[in-house]
């Protein structure tokens, strides 16, 4: 049998996610719809009203206005977005160590402006000094911090965040200082803005069983952003040219079916975590580098990842090193050095990221398969 003809065990979802079939037949509904939305003729007003119709439900899920709701390509854009957007409103920029590289390559950028950058450090796990990031935050500032990280699945603490900015606020008499979130991998987590007390937020409906080139960015109304870049007056003038309508139908579709099930299934990954993470002991010496999310960092003591993951591949297991968006640079994650991992550790580490797909029995065979390639290495090596 050829190996594309064998049933693959997937375990790379923070990556991507395969489209729910729900949100495939959603899509099929409107691929009649061609005309363009910002055409004045009854046709261009009927595609108009289904974006606006998926703006609404969005808007509902993340407690906010619908004019605050700003489609884009992805997550990349939207952070693009954010951080070129304000780069005139503020004079200092503070994120982490560990941000997706569309904030940190963009912020090291924006050091040209003649703006200021703090990259906060962060602990074993992943976490930042709240205390930190207090003594840093001045007027004219924008925080940008992940709510949950690719790599690690770290969760940062997005409402304290959100409570100091407040208490800055209050401080310094100023309202300039503005909080920004990549809610990318964040599908089981809250997200009612008001409650995150968050200025802007980014998602991306590839990473929710949505389509690929699908996003968006949620920007509290008094958030003084400006356009990425410019052309026609679409998505309230910060987002010009043509909306992809099944794009955006997709990702709202995608959005209110993890909003249903969530509760229901972050339980369920929970109990997968902890029972992949109870399996691993079969394998000696490894490293457990993330906690209790839908994604499992494990370092494998004197074993090169690549190399494992093509014996893997060969298995029809598939997982990945780190981010799919550094992968292929050679160079050991910069995540894992953040966390104080050596070159050595970080180029042993593999990331296993859990979804709807993932049963025990999958778990079962990756783990009898994972020990017998690190057993086989150990002995070679």
């Amino acid at each position: 049998m050829q190996k594309n003809q064998l049933k693959h065990i997937y375990l790379d979802y923070a990556a991507a996610t395969p489209i729910d079939k729900a949100v495939t037949k959603e899509m099929q509904k409107y691929q009649t719809i061609y005309a363009n939305p910002s055409s004045i003729h009854s046709l261009g007003k009927q595609a108009e009203d289904y974006i606006e119709d998926c703006r609404e439900r969005i808007a509902k899920i993340l407690n906010c206005h619908s004019s605050e709701i700003i489609f884009t390509s992805g997550g990349t854009e939207s952070n693009n977005l954010v951080l070129h957007g304000m780069k005139k409103a503020v004079r200092l920029i503070i994120t982490t160590a560990i941000e997706h590289q569309s904030i940190l390559k963009t912020t090291e950028f924006l050091k040209d402006e003649k703006l200021t950058l703090i990259v906060l450090d962060v602990g074993r796990k992943g976490k930042i000094d709240l205390g930190q990031l207090e003594s840093l935050i001045t007027p004219e500032c924008l925080v940008s911090i992940g709510y949950v990280n690719n790599e690690l699945g770290t969760v940062q603490e997005i409402a304290a965040i959100s409570r100091i900015i407040q208490k800055k606020k209050k401080e310094f008499g100023a309202d300039s200082i503005y909080f920004h979130t990549d809610a990318c991998q964040a599908e089981f987590q809250l997200l009612n803005v008001k409650k995150l007390g968050v200025d802007m937020l980014t998602l991306n409906s590839s990473k929710i069983y949505g389509p690929k080139g699908a996003g968006l960015l949620y920007v509290k109304t008094t958030t003084p952003i400006k356009p990425l870049f410019f052309g026609g007056q679409q998505e309230k003038d910060l987002r010009a040219g043509t909306e992809n309508l099944l794009a955006i139908v997709g990702l709202a579709k995608a959005l209110e079916i993890n909003e249903e099930i969530k509760q229901k299934d972050k339980k369920r990954i929970i109990q997968l975590y902890n029972y992949f993470q109870k399996q691993l002991k079969q394998i000696k010496n490894i490293t457990i580098n993330s906690q209790y999310s839908h994604i499992l960092s494990i370092t494998i003591d004197g074993c090169d990842s690549q190399i494992i993951l093509n014996y893997l591949d060969q298995e029809n297991i598939y997982a990945s090193a780190g981010s799919a968006c550094t992968a292929g640079n050679n160079e050991p994650s910069y995540v894992l050095k953040a966390i104080g991992l050596s070159t050595e550790e970080a180029i042993s580490t593999i990331r296993f990221s859990l979804g709807r797909d993932t049963t025990r029995k999958n778990i079962d065979f990756v783990v009898r398969k994972l020990k017998k390639i690190v057993d086989r290495l150990r002995k070679i090596g």
